[in-house]
């Protein structure tokens, strides 16, 4: 137990505490969950008297930090920390206190029971809760919303004591909601989108929410795509919209279990949505629990509440939770067996190219001697014979042949560990803001290209003549996408904390079904209406990145349009 005094300044420090969960707070006694309970804005103004405050905190230098930040914002205080049953029960009976600060979890194995029993015997102590683990909780200092949920706690009215009738009713929600969750879980997840949707209405049912989302990130962390929005009104189920340029949004995802935004067009973690989404769709509160993989937010279940703003208590903040965790695991199950079918794919693409290759050595004989044959033809003719012309045409369809029976080739041959050492090294960004003019002119004039360098070099071995045909072959299918027109973009940047170089190529086009997606990179499948085109484009597009030792991957749905991500190695 130590206590800290309340005059003068903390150390600076580096390791700011967490998020504060919830600013006021009753303990349900049969569970560690706890209901935020004020309503409405209580007076703001700082205390006039030195506040005494009971830490629950397993490190005393959490406590000490907490102290300096209070302080830092004109609060002044005294903190007693505990971090057994022992001395919290010693502080208890002392009994000289204004409130609680709890670090979540709680240092002592008992500490929910100890905690429900002071609370039904002091009602008159607020408690509030934080999220026991470092890092800034959003752009605003954690030492201000730390004293801003503190002067709330000490402005609102005294607790009651809960009835029994009011802890049997809170826990039976709480038994529900597991119980609701449970099934979730059990749920067979071969369908991954059947299960997105019945995370959304489920959550939605569950805490009485008119829109309930859920989105993933991209590889960069910098958009995020909607897997699912379900709008409870309608019964509808909506997917594809795509939000970028959130940082404040992003940090605030990454530094907490969740964001329980109260005001969501005030509150500094999410008022970047306020014009653009937040006031057109009527949403007031938003509760967002991030969905992390491997330690790294991927994605976030987004539970958006239309109507006057509400206060999200950590039952619901546990229920959002969950479902995160387990749209985690769905996904999780979803990339193996993709993972699965890639490699499945990659054998059937190496049997049919070792095929291919045979077939294509033959024809190409076959073809340099019609060809050799035509020319010798031509130069026995009269330079102004009619007959010069069909011999003429006939070089030029060899020719086309012959690139054909390249790619074929190409496809036939296995990735070796050091191919591409001998190519030397290029600027992805500058090979991409040379060959513009060439797009530009392979999609139309109905086509608009837009490009965004990363603005550094990004360098990459590959054949300068690859990014052509890479380049060419993916416009050539976003202007078929987009018979009446629309954007083409272009983006070149670095994956952040890798050696990794993307580039991606995007259009607004009529989109890729799921079934079609699957085969889209096998050599002769083609989307085009009819069977029209040879279906080697983007197979070759596929082995030209592979054999550059990268990967490509595609994102798209019907009607909203199509974005191809091709990954290569800094080099």
């Amino acid at each position: 137990m130590r206590l800290i005094p309340g005059r003068g300044k903390a150390p600076a420090v580096t390791n700011q505490p967490g998020s504060v969960s919830c600013a006021r707070a009753a303990y349900d006694g049969s569970s560690c969950l706890a209901d935020v309970l004020p309503k409405g804005l209580p007076n703001m103004a700082s205390p006039s008297r030195v506040v005494r405050i009971l830490h629950l905190a397993q490190d005393p230098n959490e406590t000490l930090l907490l102290h300096g930040l209070l302080e830092a914002e004109g609060l002044e205080c005294t903190i007693h920390q505990v971090a057994d049953a022992q001395g919290f029960a010693d502080a208890v009976r002392a009994g000289e206190l204004d409130l609680v600060i709890a670090d979540l979890p709680l240092p002592w194995a008992e500490g929910q029971a100890d905690l429900a029993e002071v609370q039904r015997r002091h009602p008159e102590w607020p408690v509030i809760f934080r999220w026991g683990e470092s890092g800034t909780w959003s752009v605003e200092e954690p030492g201000a919303q730390l004293a801003r949920a503190v002067q709330k706690a000490l402005a609102g009215v005294p607790l009651r004591a809960q009835s029994e009738a009011e802890r049997r009713a809170m826990l039976g929600r709480f038994v529900h909601q597991q119980d609701v969750l449970l099934r979730l879980s059990q749920r067979p997840s071969g369908d991954f989108a059947g299960f997105v949707h019945e995370v959304t209405e489920t959550l939605s049912a569950l805490l009485e929410v008119e829109r309930v989302s859920v989105w993933e990130s991209d590889l960069a962390r910098t958009s995020l795509r909607c897997l699912d929005l379900y709008v409870r009104g309608r019964r509808t189920h909506e997917e594809g919209q795509v939000l970028r340029q959130f940082p404040r949004y992003a940090r605030a995802l990454d530094s907490a279990l969740s964001v329980a935004a109260h005001d969501a067009r005030s509150d500094p973690r999410t008022s970047e949505f306020r014009d653009s989404y937040l006031v057109p769709m009527g949403i007031t509160s938003m509760l967002d629990a991030p969905i992390r993989r491997g330690g790294v937010v991927t994605g976030v279940v987004c539970i958006e509440h239309v109507g006057a703003p509400r206060e999200w208590t950590l039952l619901d903040q546990c229920a959002a939770a969950g479902a995160a965790n387990l749209l985690a695991r769905a996904c999780e199950v979803r990339d193996r067996r993709a993972l699965e079918e890639r490699v499945r794919q990659g054998e059937r693409l190496e049997a049919i190219g070792h095929v291919a290759a045979r077939v294509a050595h033959d024809f190409g004989n076959r073809l340099t001697a019609i060809g050799g044959m035509a020319g010798i033809a031509a130069s026995e003719l009269p330079g102004d014979s009619p007959a010069r012309e069909p011999l003429r045409r006939i070089q030029e369809e060899v020719e086309k042949a012959g690139q054909l029976v390249r790619q074929l080739l190409a496809l036939g041959r296995p990735p070796h560990a050091g191919e591409s050492e001998g190519v030397a090294s290029v600027d992805l960004s500058g090979v991409i803001a040379r060959l513009l003019p060439m797009v530009r002119s392979v999609v139309g004039s109905s086509v608009r290209v837009e490009f965004e360098g990363a603005g550094v070099p990004l360098p990459v071995r590959i054949d300068p003549r690859e990014v052509e045909h890479v380049l060419l072959n993916l416009a050539t299918n976003a202007r078929d996408a987009m018979p009446h027109g629309g954007v083409l973009r272009l983006e070149t940047q670095a994956v952040p904390a890798t050696r990794v170089v993307r580039l991606v190529v995007a259009d607004e086009g009529v989109g890729i079904s799921e079934q079609a997606r699957r085969h889209l990179f096998e050599p002769f499948y083609t989307t085009k209406p009819g069977g029209l085109g040879t279906g080697l484009g983007l197979a070759s597009v596929h082995d030209v990145v592979r054999r550059a030792g990268g990967e490509i991957q595609v994102r798209s749905a019907p009607g909203m349009g199509t974005r191809f991500e091709i990954l290569l190695p800094m080099g």
